[in-house]
């Protein structure tokens, strides 16, 4: 999902998390805590945005401990933009 693809060109708050998560994750994998931190979100809505993103193949869950980060195709596709 792309800002250009959104209507009027105009993002969404989930497309606009995730700009910043993929950012928070670009370098190591991080926790909920760490990501609730970082994003200045409520951990209810950041639940709800991480499952939709790991559904959606941005990001990979991790366990002991929960963990997220990037899925390595992301990873390519951010470091060379269309």
């Amino acid at each position: 999902m792309c800002i250009r693809d959104s209507p009027k060109g105009v993002a969404s708050f989930y497309e606009l998390f995730l700009v910043k998560v993929e950012a928070a994750c670009s370098a190591d994998p991080q926790t909920p805590d760490q990501l609730e931190e970082a994003l200045e979100v409520k951990k209810s809505q950041l639940k709800i945005w991480l499952d939709r993103a790991v559904e959606e193949g941005v990001l990979s869950k991790m366990t002991r401990p929960v963990r997220y980060e990037l899925n390595k195709e992301d990873r390519q596709q951010s470091m060379f933009p269309e």
